[in-house]
């Protein structure tokens, strides 16, 4: 899990590197720090709030820098673990008979970000359906489904932009 990755890591480095390389170069108060590296070390969800240019987003791609590559299910929507390929498409591919190949998840690609912006909307979070296919194979065929933003940012650091804009 990405807590567990982020956990070894600081633990590997040590808190004094793990806070440098979090946190070189930023002014962030040693609140804030001792608040982020405590929240990040127990595996909590993180929200930061401040006024536009004070460092939030900064920061967030800074989390995002500490991950490492790894392996993704090949052809899974939502970036299963090969060792742990549970969402429904991976099942649905075990339970045909398919054997699943892994890939290459680059740490670059472990970085999602919805932007908060007047033009979102849930279908860009949850998910939509691709209309011809659902004509075709169903309204509940779960290949008519597209995921959003929220399902694709499964194993990965998710970064929400601009909420109260």
């Amino acid at each position: 899990m990405l807590q567990d990755e982020i956990r070894g890591l600081a633990l590997a480095l040590g808190m004094v590197e793990f806070g440098r390389r979090l946190f070189g170069g930023l002014e962030v108060t040693e609140e804030a720090r001792q608040a982020i590296s405590c929240c990040l070390l127990t595996g909590r969800h993180l929200l930061l709030t401040g006024p536009p240019g004070s460092g939030k987003t900064a920061v967030a791609q800074r989390i995002g820098g500490l991950l490492q590559d790894t392996q993704a299910v090949a052809g899974c929507p939502v970036n299963c673990a090969p060792e742990v390929p549970s969402c429904p498409w991976c099942q649905g591919r075990l339970a045909r008979g398919e054997v699943l190949s892994s890939i290459p998840f680059p740490a670059r690609m472990r970085v999602k970000k919805v932007q908060g912006s007047g033009d979102l909307v849930p279908e860009d979070l949850m998910g939509d359906l691709d209309l011809e296919r659902a004509l075709k194979e169903g309204l509940r065929s779960l290949s008519a489904f597209i995921p959003g933003k929220l399902l694709r940012a499964n194993r990965c650091l998710l970064i929400v932009a601009f909420l109260d804009r």
